[in-house]
């Protein structure tokens, strides 16, 4: 899911692409950003490319 964040794709995008509901995403990705310390999509992003998780 992290790699499609990268991609900047949107919530819906995402939810097709992992065969999940739009709200099942956005509980996830605030899973991330809890695990990755960051509040946006934008932190998200950047700290997986920082740490090699992408």
């Amino acid at each position: 899911m992290l790699q499609l964040v990268v991609a900047e794709k949107t919530d819906r995008e995402i939810a097709q692409n992992v065969n999940l509901s739009e709200r099942a995403v956005r509980k996830e990705l605030r899973r991330i950003y809890d695990k990755l310390e960051v509040n946006c999509r934008a932190g998200a992003a950047y700290k997986a490319g920082k740490q090699s998780l992408v």
